[in-house]
């Protein structure tokens, strides 16, 4: 039993001191391990997530190029139910009509650039 008149520290036997070492180095790596396997675990998941938002954001980006291409097909929807001039104007250029008695003429725009290039 202790004295408690002597102010000493306890005295730890040397084996003693070697059993807590060890338990303490023990402990520290079966953290370690956790921690590891942890990582090891969530790792692929956090690639995979990143992936997808990568793939989410390209998706992102088609659907508004695709909802601009749809707006763009309604207004000409639009224009050509409800506008005789639009619609005069697409059957001349795209399907080459024209009235009775006009006579059209067409310019090939290349050939024209190529000659009034200067020399």
């Amino acid at each position: 039993m202790r004295d408690f008149a002597d102010d000493s520290p306890p005295v730890r036997s040397a084996q003693g001191g070697l059993v807590h070492f060890m338990v303490k180095t023990m402990k520290l790596i079966v953290a370690l391990s956790v921690v590891v396997i942890a990582v090891a675990i969530f790792i692929p998941e956090f690639r995979q997530m990143e992936d997808i938002k990568r793939h989410n954001a390209g998706l992102d980006q088609m659907l508004t190029t695709e909802k601009r291409k749809l707006a763009e097909q309604s207004r000409k929807l639009d224009y050509l139910r409800n506008d005789p001039a639009y619609v005069e104007i697409i059957a001349r250029d795209r399907l080459d009509m024209m009235r009775p008695g006009e006579t059209i003429f067409r310019f090939d725009p290349a050939a024209t650039t190529a000659n009034s290039a200067p020399r």
